[in-house]
């Protein structure tokens, strides 16, 4: 049985007390990401459920400070132990998120379908009839737009800039009569 709906988030053990622990976590709501600050919803498990895997002892230092042990839904209940020999790094500067992390998240299938839906939402509103062509069957836009997110990945592409108007001009260099 899971632990929760997956919308709620995970849940942890700590040693610190509850001050820390809260004035740890409203330090860690906002994180670097390609040197600019962002904010980072690690308590949505959806997530937090993707880094954990490729979290190093670094991550753990820094981001998740308080934490001894984690227990989340992945789909199935998983416990994550802090590692050994792992200090406490403080919460006076902010976390980056390294490339490993990157790498993680973009490798996911929970973002390759969120990008994918942007993408396609994208579409849908300011190409209505070419979407409505390309999404047949129904859903086949969202897996052709996903299947070219994995091919950029596969060619060790940075995806996380790529558009709508990025995969309309690979239709267009395809296929010239698309658009």
């Amino acid at each position: 049985k899971t632990l929760s709906d997956n919308s709620w988030g995970w849940a942890y053990r700590s040693e610190d007390l509850w001050t820390q622990q809260l004035n740890h976590w409203r330090s860690r709501q906002q994180v670097i990401l390609r040197e600019r600050p962002v904010i980072l919803r690690s308590m949505d498990p959806r997530i937090l459920n993707q880094l954990l895997p490729a979290m190093i002892i670094s991550d753990w230092s820094g981001f998740l400070t308080p934490v001894s042990e984690l227990m989340i839904d992945a789909p199935e209940p998983q416990i994550y132990s802090r590692p050994e020999n792992c200090g406490k790094g403080g919460s006076e500067q902010p976390f980056v998120l390294d490339s490993h992390l990157l790498y993680a998240w973009h490798h996911s299938d929970y973002a390759l379908q969120g990008m994918a839906s942007v993408i396609g939402d994208n579409l849908w509103e300011n190409h209505g009839k070419l979407a409505i062509k390309l999404d047949k069957p129904r859903g086949k836009l969202q897996e052709q737009i996903t299947h070219w997110l994995k091919t950029h990945l596969g060619n060790g592409d940075d995806i996380s800039n790529l558009t709508s108007a990025d995969y309309l001009q690979m239709l267009n260099e395809q296929y010239p009569t698309t658009g």
